[in-house]
Order: structure tokens, then sequence, then C-alpha cells
């Protein structure tokens, strides 16, 4: 014990003045580490709290909220996008009037003859044949661009017209 002691003595105030040293080191390493834990903190509280001071779960809860609804909204929007464009198909699409003298030197282009069908080529032609003292008045269901009845020239260019296709006007004189 002897020696120990007088190890003590000869250095004893170096030993000292070393574990101050530490001491102190170790205090401002300690107070650097608070800092940069309070700094963490403080970012990781910001990174969790986002706008209203709501924290992170309560937006992402809100947004997959937002995310279903709006999922919810497109397929409501697909299913009327479908259906009106299944209307769309068999409303009146293509319209086409053929005017023409139905009688010689009875004045000008007073008949006609119109074309009201959807994009398939379904509906009906009109046709008003004017005369001086007389009117009449025709109307036959068209299916695909035809029609079971017998069509006159007009009526058979007015659905050519509607459909987009070149009419031979000769062919049913």
């Amino acid at each position: 014990m002897q020696p120990l002691f007088l190890v003590y003595e000869s250095y004893g105030f170096y030993l000292w003045l070393s574990v101050l040293l530490l001491v102190l080191v170790s205090i401002v390493w300690l107070v650097a580490l608070h800092r940069r834990v309070s700094k963490l903190r403080r970012t990781y509280a910001a990174l969790l709290t986002g706008a209203d001071s709501k924290n992170v779960g309560e937006l992402l809860s809100m947004y997959v909220e937002q995310m279903r609804l709006a999922g919810s909204k497109a397929e409501q929007l697909s299913r009327t996008s479908d259906r009106l464009e299944s209307q769309v198909r068999s409303s009146i699409q293509r319209l086409e009037l053929v005017r023409f003298n139905a009688y010689e030197g009875i004045g000008g282009d007073q008949s006609f003859a119109l074309a009201l069908l959807d994009e398939e080529g379904d509906g009906v032609v009109i046709s008003s044949l004017q005369g001086r003292g007389e009117n009449r008045l025709y109307a036959k269901p068209i299916n695909r661009w035809d029609s079971t009845y017998t069509l006159s020239a007009e009526e058979t260019e007015a659905i050519a017209r509607a459909s987009g296709s070149d009419v031979d006007k000769e062919s049913h004189l």
C-alpha cells in the first residue's frame, strides 16, 4: 500500500487535474449530445405534425379516406359514362334532308325526304310530297341503313348522305 500512497503524493495533483479535465470534457460532450437530441426531437415533431397541427397518422388516415372516396367517385363516373355512351349510340346522330320537286311544273323544291338515324343506321326516313292541293306524308322505318319498304331515290339519297357514303341517284328511278 505504501507504493500507492507514494504515487498519490507525487502525482495526486495531476491525477485530480486529469479527472477534473475528464469530467469537464464529459459535461461538454453531454451538453452537445443534449442539443443534438433536442434538435432531432424538434425535427421529428415537426415531421409528425402536418397542416392544422394534425400528426402524420391522422393525415395519412384522412388521405386514405379521400383516395377511397375518389375511387368511388371515379367508379360512379365510369358507370355514368358507359350509360351515356349507350344512350348516345341509340340517339339521332345522323340527320340529312333532301329537297326535291315531286311534281313537274308545280313550283319549286317543296317536297323533301328527311333521314333521322342513329350511329348504327337505325331510325326513320320521313318523306313529304307537296302538290298544289294536297300534301302526302310518309314515314318508313330504317334498320341498318336499309328498309323493308321500297325507298324512293330521294329517300335513298337522304339515307346515303346520312351514312356518309356516295349515292347513285339513278339506281332507284
